[in-house]
């Protein structure tokens, strides 16, 4: 298993301008299920 930290930065927010910061730096947080969606969950500061 890769414990190293992943990190993305927010380059489209057209779905949720309200949530998303563009280009915020933001850390993944391991989702089995959000990724079963084709999705990830990322640590902000809401």
């Amino acid at each position: 298993m890769d414990r190293r930290p992943a990190f993305v930065v927010c380059i489209n927010n057209a779905d949720y301008p309200a949530s998303l910061e563009l280009h915020k730096t933001c850390r993944v947080v391991p989702d089995k299920d959000a990724e079963a969606d084709g999705d990830i969950r990322i640590v902000d500061e809401s």
